[in-house]
């Protein structure tokens, strides 16, 4: 693939039986670019990064931005002003033509980040389904 990215990520490829002629031709075609923005510094700069070359898309970790902006006093993905300096992420790729894009762990997050406008989300992990499914079965059992 063009870059200076590492073929590691080819591995796991390998096991949905991906071949790699056929992974070299399709890599950049598949392949989003998205900036991190995630501290106050990107923030000040939303605008220019969204104005980049070749980025496809503005990429947000609410806990990782929230923990920035308190200066490490917390977490708060949901809170107005981690919610507010995410709107101003969404203004960014919007005007760029570019995705919007959030880390939304819970189906809070998906809800609170689709109303403020990002179109694309990564969503639980499944260790976090999987902790959610437990919960609610043992929750049923006790009743």
């Amino acid at each position: 693939p063009l870059g200076q990215r590492s073929w590691g990520g080819y591995t796991m490829l390998q096991s949905a039986g991906v071949a790699a002629g056929d992974y070299l031709k399709q890599a950049n075609h598949e392949t989003l670019v998205l900036a991190m923005i995630e501290t106050q510094e990107a923030l000040d700069n939303v605008d220019a990064i969204a104005a980049v070359p070749g980025l496809d898309g503005l990429f947000v970790g609410p806990s990782d931005l929230s923990i920035a902006l308190s200066n490490g006093a917390k977490i708060d993905r949901l809170g107005q002003g981690t919610l507010d300096a995410m709107k101003k992420v969404v203004a960014a790729a919007k005007k760029n033509n570019l995705i919007a894009a959030a880390f939304a762990g819970t189906a809070d997050g998906v809800k609170a980040y689709t109303d403020i406008g990002f179109t694309f989300m990564a969503g639980p992990t499944c260790t976090e389904l999987l902790r959610s499914g437990a919960d609610s079965f043992w929750g049923k059992m006790k009743g």
